[in-house]
């Protein structure tokens, strides 16, 4: 994602077998929030800039083969990213 001077937000997505979900370069303001996925071969969130607001954040999800998730993964225990985990608003 690159796009210099604006404001936006990645919400209610979920992110599956990808060697990177999210990787931010050049912008203004970004919220990255209620966002589930696995775990990212790279990274879940590469933030270059460093000042996006990341909150709500499910990272480490299991899912089957149908994308479906695996029984006992919520996405309620502690935000991966560090944030305050809350529940899911979705």
């Amino acid at each position: 994602m690159t796009e210099p001077e604006t404001t936006g937000s990645i919400l209610h997505n979920t992110f599956i077998n990808n060697a990177n979900h999210i990787i931010l370069y050049d912008y203004d303001t970004l919220t990255i929030r209620d966002n589930a996925g696995d775990n990212a071969v790279g990274s879940n969130i590469n933030d270059i800039p460093g000042t996006a607001t990341k909150d709500h954040n499910f990272w480490g999800q299991e899912f089957d083969g149908s994308f479906y998730l695996v029984a006992g993964q919520t996405g309620r225990s502690a935000a991966s990213d560090g944030t305050d985990a809350g529940a899911l608003d979705w």
